[in-house]
């Protein structure tokens, strides 16, 4: 797959190493863990080198301190605390720490004591992360348990940077019961809300917290004028102190690739909300290039409209650049999926539809976006019923980065090799894409990609047996140029593809192939039109077909025992890349239904409308939709009608040629399935031109005039008299004398003569 190797991305690799770590941490509740992503300090350890960064506020130098047996009014539950629990001191008239029982006998906290002589602004550094930000704008909360020995204690969490130059707070009161706990929540946010690009490294606990200043302080604390004041001696237990940290950083445009794979340094972490479930798995075959996860997005039955999935939460990148790009699997063509880029207000939404089911590669324009956009939402089938469709999304490519070819061209399979001035200079014949979009990319398959050039492609299609249906190919030349009035030869059932799949082309039969190289059928050439395209109409005859497929977009997994197949394949020039079609056809089930008659006979003067009935899988007539046609055989037919309330269409057919000969109409209608229904009806067309046949007996020439009523025929034999006769039926004979040998007999009937040869017996 396509890589970007920046420093940003080796950065958010190794970021992503430590959020393993992290969350490892977090679920085996050992030490206080500085990594990034979600961190619950528990104080579990009793290792003293785990809080090298737990220390007293910046500015407090004086380590003298009381000893603790002259420490007094301390609640004597929260001092028992033996020499061996000791890790540290803070400072004379700060904060005195060590970790202990919380109590419970069960679980430990960090155990802080604020002199009585101590800064009333004083603090305890509590978590010390120079390579990270413990907040951010998307992240802006903390909480914690505290028990405080007195009743309504403030508390403040203070925010600074590595330097202590930038600072935010949140305050917090416990519960009016002393010596209880209490669970606080801790936002940042209106004047102390983080400030995007700033890495807020250090975070402090400040207990029993006032503001306002007295007295004289110490300069070289840093503080300025301080307040040296009587504060009360109290003790505090602190735990389960709860944040999401990001990697510090300066906010960047970064290209940006989420593969889902190993590899994957983006950053993806779904929150799916409103209903929709998501997760990371395999893909579906014929994605991404040589990518086996992706983001599968379903949305239930229940879940609303509007649900989805957050991909991406950042503090770091600003998502967008001019286009976003994804190689999307989707269960029909015409679903809307939009995508949600949100940071600075107003949220920014871009919106594409699906055009196929199955794999393909789909844009989102989000050009002109100002502000910072650090998160990433995807609403597949926005605003549509919730139905249990599954979507699969791969390769998202944000800020110039690139989602690579999906289906074709495998990295990881070997291709042809071509000689670079010559790659992709010839003939190219080109199946009409509306016919395969929901096809299954086979283009890199054993036993295709060996023996095709790097142009040539093979695509899976579902039809339902005895159908009949129409293939339009377009030629273009080297330069890409339409070709027109150019043959155009169609290979059905190719040469060692052991096709069991059995048609009729016009008057034509087609039989399978016989697996030895020598069971093809050749069609007749036809001729490009002046758009360089050509059509052939084939009809399907197997009595069965295969299974239903679970999907109209996968290979087909029958077995070939099962398969009712074939390879079909357009021949214009030796040196040509083309679309190969690997058609299956299948015994539809649970899906509309078209009927008709099965049969019908007609001449020019007595055609009637063909018409088609449409249920649904319930029997309930299909009103108001679009029926298409196709002919195969004697005859046209038009193109495409619209059902009537009892879900009746009717199409007009035509014999321009008044020819003799079997015409096929088939009606075909594509639902929300995706599986077309159709139904065939078989037209027996009779001329109404004269038609003349002849036989020779000893003597005698016999002549029969078949549509001839009421016209004018001359007749001759050679070496014989010419004879007039009004024909008065439809059904006339005519005898004429004739010496024995070959004759030539000559018919005229309202001046067009028609020439016969026939043998007199001696």
């Amino acid at each position: 797959m396509n890589t970007l190797i920046t420093k940003s991305r080796r950065v958010a690799m190794l970021a992503i190493l430590s959020l393993i770590a992290s969350m490892f941490l977090a679920m085996q509740a050992t030490q206080p863990a500085k990594a990034v992503g979600a961190t619950t300090l528990t104080f579990s350890s009793t290792n003293a080198a785990d809080y090298s960064g737990v220390n007293a506020l910046v500015g407090e130098t004086t380590i003298d301190w009381a000893p603790w047996t002259t420490v007094s009014g301390l609640n004597a539950a929260l001092l028992g605390v033996g020499s061996n629990n000791w890790l540290g001191r803070a400072g004379w008239g700060t904060h005195n720490f060590v970790v202990q029982d919380d109590g419970s006998g069960a679980n430990n906290a960090l155990w802080i004591h604020k002199a009585q002589a101590g800064v009333i602004t004083s603090g305890m550094l509590v978590q010390n992360a120079p390579e990270l930000s413990l907040v951010s704008p998307s992240n802006n909360v903390v909480t914690a348990k505290v028990l405080s020995q007195g009743a309504s204690t403030s508390v403040r969490v203070r925010m600074t940077d590595s330097s202590n130059a930038n600072s935010i707070f949140a305050t917090a009161t416990t519960s009016g019961t002393a010596a209880a706990w209490s669970n606080l929540t801790f936002t940042f946010s209106g004047a102390n809300e983080p400030v995007r690009g700033t890495s807020y490294s250090k975070m402090w606990f400040e207990f029993d917290y006032a503001g306002a200043f007295s007295g004289t302080g110490h300069q070289d604390w840093g503080f300025g004028d301080g307040n040296w004041t009587n504060a009360t001696s109290q003790v505090y237990l602190l735990d389960d102190v709860s944040f999401t940290s990001i990697i510090g950083c300066t906010v960047a445009a970064t290209p940006t690739l989420a593969s889902m794979n190993s590899d994957d340094s983006a950053g993806v972490s779904l929150v799916a909300f409103e209903g929709a479930t998501s997760g990371i798995e395999k893909a579906p075959p014929g994605g991404s290039q040589g990518n086996s996860n992706a983001i599968r997005i379903t949305k239930p039955a229940g879940a609303q409209p509007w649900a989805g999935v957050t991909i991406l939460n950042s503090g770091c990148v600003t998502f967008g650049g001019s286009r976003i790009t994804a190689n999307v699997y989707a269960p029909a063509a015409g679903i809307p999926i939009r995508i949600a880029l949100e940071g600075d207000s107003p949220q920014y939404n871009s919106d594409a539809t699906t055009f196929k089911a199955g794999w393909q590669q789909l844009a989102w324009s989000v050009s002109g976006i100002a502000g910072f956009r650090g998160k990433v939402s995807i609403f597949p089938d926005f605003m549509n019923d919730a139905s249990g469709k599954v979507f699969y999304f791969d390769d998202i490519a944000f800020n110039g980065a690139t989602s690579p070819l999906w289906g074709n061209n495998l990295m990881n399979i070997s291709q042809p090799t071509m000689n670079e001035a010559d790659q992709g200079k010839y003939v190219h014949v080109r199946l009409q894409k509306t016919f395969i979009g929901s096809s299954y990319d086979a283009s890199w398959w054993d036993g295709i990609r060996e023996y095709r050039d790097a142009d040539t492609r093979a695509y899976v299609k579902y039809l339902g047996a005895r159908s009949t249906f129409s293939l339009t190919y377009k030629v273009t030349d080297a330069n890409g140029a339409p070709m027109t009035n150019t043959p155009v030869e169609l290979i059905v059932n190719a040469n060692y593809s052991c096709s069991k799949a059995t048609f009729t082309y016009g008057s034509t039969e087609i039989g399978r192939d016989d697996c030895g190289g020598k069971g093809e059928t050749r069609l007749p050439k036809k001729n490009t039109d002046g758009n360089g395209e050509v059509t052939f109409v084939l009809t399907n005859t197997n009595a069965k077909g295969e299974a239903m497929p679970s999907s109209l977009s996968s290979p087909p997994t029958v077995g070939v025992a099962n398969e009712i197949g074939s390879n079909i394949q357009p021949y214009v020039a030796d040196k040509q890349g083309f679309d190969m079609l690997l058609v299956h056809f299948v015994e539809p089930t649970g899906g509309a239904t078209l009927s008709g008659a099965a049969s019908a006979e007609m001449n020019v003067n007595t055609k009637t409308p063909v018409t088609f009935k449409l249920k649904d899988a319930k029997g309930a007539a299909i009103a108001g939709v679009d029926v298409k046609f196709v002919s195969d055989g004697v005859g046209s037919v038009g193109r495409t009608a619209t059902t009537d309330a009892d879900g009746n269409v009717s199409t007009f057919v035509n014999n321009s040629s008044d020819a003799s000969g079997t015409q096929i109409v088939s009606a075909t209608y594509v639902g929300t399935g995706g599986f077309p229904a159709s139904a065939s009806t078989v037209i027996q067309w009779t001329s109404t031109k004269p038609a003349v046949t002849a036989v020779g007996a000893k003597g005698m020439v016999t002549v029969t005039i078949k549509n001839g009523a009421g016209k004018n025929a001359r007749i001759s034999v050679a070496g014989s008299a010419t004879v007039s006769r009004k024909l008065s039926s439809n059904s006339s004979v005519v005898k004429l004398r004739s010496s024995a040998g070959s004759k030539v007999v000559t018919v005229t009937i309202d001046g067009v003569a028609t020439k016969l040869v026939v043998q007199v017996p001696k």
